[in-house]
């Protein structure tokens, strides 16, 4: 479904696997979380995304939400979904 959004889709079409019929998601709305793009733009660190979360840089780090390059930087889908967004 992510994908979905960044296509710029309306919706989802798939094929469910117990009746074999096709079914439309319509899109739900998403909303980062404002840290996400405080902490894109620069403005605030790794450890305040955590702070705020509620959760370990590690645990972070582990669902894939931050990313190890040059110190530590969002998942590049997250990056892509607060451009959609701005």
């Amino acid at each position: 479904m992510i994908a979905a959004y960044l296509a710029g889709a309306n919706g989802v079409v798939y094929i469910h696997e117990t009746f074999r019929d096709v079914v439309e998601l319509p899109m739900l709305p998403l909303q980062l979380d404002e840290a996400l793009a405080k902490f894109a733009r620069g403005e605030i660190d790794e450890y305040a995304i955590a702070d705020k979360l509620g959760m370990d840089l590690h645990h972070l780090e582990g669902v894939g939400l931050l990313k190890k390059a040059d110190g530590r930087a969002l998942d590049d889908l997250l990056t892509a979904l607060l451009e959609i967004q701005r």
